[in-house]
């Protein structure tokens, strides 16, 4: 606005503006809006795109991501550090991007992609369960993104999500699930079901025996383990017991170290609904 150094410098110290990242201010008593980041971005850097977690987060805003980040930018060449900036010097072609209120960012799938890649392990599974589960990623998208990432040192880590993704599992608890029900003979079961519960709610259900009306649901401390987790997991099973389902609830030592507890528990409530798997 043709502002002086010192002349912007004097408004943040009489906090009448503040500094939101970069090179851009907001006036202090207004709220950020939702896009603030990539605007932010946009007005420092406008080559820059929205890269990694910063771009699922536009996608996704209730994604289980890091709060309080920085804002990840995919830039041309290098350029120095801003506050609340962070670039990475690397490509995002125009098929890997879109634009909006003329801002690129990176396209869901990729930037996906990039966040488990930049994410430590056990964040990034507790984000890929959060994905399956909501049928936010194809296994055929995952692979696509997965082909043209870079850096590739990063793949051979990714490549052991494949699985998981293909599979419909939220997690390597639950393939280890699906593994037992498969090597005991247990069918007539679909995974990541969208279910109802009493109040009409839509609930992701682990395995679903439908003609039985069984779920079995896989209690991981990744996913699982929060207090806000813990009282939301006991509200959902009262609501689904309430639409007339039974929900038998187990944990990765229950299929690690006792799997014949777990058969055998899904073999009861067959045999007590009728079905013919549990004869």
């Amino acid at each position: 606005g043709g502002l002086t150094r010192a002349q912007v410098r004097y408004r943040v110290d009489a906090g009448v503006w503040r500094r939101m990242a970069g090179k851009a201010y907001a006036v202090a008593v207004e709220r950020p809006w939702p896009p603030w980041d990539m605007h932010a971005m946009a007005l420092t850097w406008p080559d820059a795109t929205l890269h990694g977690t910063s771009a699922l987060r536009f996608w996704e805003p209730q994604a289980p991501l890091p709060g309080n980040e920085p804002i990840h930018c995919a830039v041309p060449h290098p350029r120095r550090p801003q506050p609340g900036l962070v670039p990475h010097v690397t490509t995002v072609d125009d098929g890997a991007a879109v634009v909006r209120e003329g801002i690129r960012i990176q396209r869901r799938t990729d930037a996906f992609v990039a966040a488990l890649a930049a994410l430590p392990p056990r964040q990034a599974e507790s984000l890929l369960a959060w994905m399956i589960a909501r049928r936010k990623v194809t296994v055929e998208e995952f692979e696509a993104s997965l082909s043209g990432y870079r850096p590739r040192s990063a793949c051979r880590r990714l490549g052991a999500y494949v699985p998981l993704v293909a599979s419909k599992v939220a997690s390597r608890a639950e393939l280890l699930a699906r593994s037992i029900l498969v090597e005991h003979g247990i069918t007539g079961w679909q995974s990541n079901v969208l279910v109802r519960t009493v109040d009409g709610a839509a609930k992701s259900a682990d395995f679903l025996f439908a003609a039985a009306r069984l779920i079995v649901m896989i209690d991981g401390w990744g996913y699982h383990g929060s207090r806000q987790a813990f009282q939301v997991d006991r509200q959902d099973q009262n609501g689904l017991i309430g639409a007339g389902y039974t929900v038998l609830r187990f944990t990765p030592e229950d299929l690690q170290r006792r799997p014949a507890y777990v058969v055998e528990s899904v073999f009861q409530v067959l045999r007590w609904a009728g079905s013919p798997m549990g004869s």
